[in-house]
């Protein structure tokens, strides 16, 4: 399709969509004999997208990310959501001022009337960047979304992995809960490229993880095993287990290994293979670590990694986590 029929089946205006390409929300293919864009189907259903989502307000990009990665959809949208909940409130105290001030008012007032009405009507100021990002509670089912979106089913839960995906929230709905405050807040001052980039790398590795068999699983432990001599060598890769550890990586492993997952694995055989195989693998590396085979390595890690990573805390699955933070950064670095 030629550029004047997609602007006429979106509404969209020739530098609309010349703005939306430039930004790589869409990359349509180009005619060999002159240059033209030609616009395929997929390309009208994605400014389509594009549109809709621009008209609710969000930014372009986490359209660029949910349209690169679907699956992370329901994280960005959270996000968004909950800061629209956040200008509402705004919105309403603002109202709820006027209208005191209104109220208040005689019929003909003098500025001294108009400034002792608007000195007790309580209107906030103007929203900032750092409040509208700040945690809440109720960020907590966006964080289930990053945490476990690697792991639901694909298309419509059916209604009772609806009810059970709700009862996570809920369970998890607790402003004490200081996992899910670490983790959004960690989150919250990562660059968008580069949630995205971890987003992408866990879903990958998870959906690895949970479809190793009984011989995937000890080709892994092998591999672990080179890894993690090779990790002690690398300053960066150390350097970024230190400075997300306690922020990020701990309370990772702590909720995976929580009551929740229950609740999980009931929504998504995936995370009970998954959960399996990671405790199968991580149990039998600690094993051999505590052999005189593993025991230099063992002694590696606890000189070069004291206070920065709990060998029995959840199963020992740091040691699974720290070898993924290996692929994680070049992954991120990419």
């Amino acid at each position: 399709m030629k550029i004047l029929e997609i602007c006429n089946i979106t509404g969209l205006s020739r530098r609309n969509i010349h703005f939306y390409i430039k930004e790589k929300l869409l990359s349509p293919k180009t005619k060999k004999e002159n240059g033209y864009y030609d616009f395929s189907e997929e390309d009208c259903q994605r400014l389509l997208l594009i549109r809709r989502l621009r008209n609710a307000g969000l930014p372009i990009a986490s359209i660029r990310s949910i349209l690169n990665t679907p699956s992370v959809s329901g994280y960005y949208l959270g996000l968004y959501v909950n800061q629209l909940k956040k200008e509402i409130r705004h919105q309403e105290q603002i109202l709820a001022g006027l209208e005191q001030i209104t109220e208040q008012l005689p019929i003909n007032p003098e500025l001294a009337d108009l400034f002792a009405a608007s000195r007790a009507a309580g209107i906030p100021e103007p929203l900032s960047s750092e409040t509208l990002s700040a945690y809440e509670s109720g960020d907590h089912g966006v964080i289930n979304q990053f945490l476990w979106m690697g792991f639901l089913p694909d298309g419509e839960l059916t209604e009772y992995q609806q009810y059970l995906w709700n009862k996570l929230n809920r369970i998890t709905n607790d402003p004490a809960n200081q996992n899910y405050r670490k983790i959004r807040q960690y989150l919250s001052a990562l660059p968008q490229e580069k949630t995205d980039a971890m987003l992408t790398h866990r879903h990958l590795h998870e959906k690895y993880i949970a479809s190793l068999d009984e011989s995937g699983c000890a080709a892994y432990i092998g591999s672990m095993k080179e890894g993690l001599r090779e990790i002690l060598t690398l300053r960066p890769v150390l350097d970024l287990w230190k400075k997300d550890y306690h922020c990020y990586f701990y309370p990772m492993s702590d909720i995976y290994d929580s009551d929740i997952q229950e609740l999980v694995a009931e929504i998504s055989p995936w995370f009970s293979s998954y959960l399996r195989n990671i405790h199968r693998i991580c149990g039998e590396l600690y094993r051999w670590l505590d052999t005189e085979e593993g025991r230099p390595l063992l002694n590696d890690i606890r000189s070069k990694l004291d206070g920065y990573l709990d060998l029995n805390h959840c199963h020992h699955c740091e040691l699974e986590a720290l070898y993924s933070c290996w692929y994680l950064k070049m992954y991120m670095d990419a």
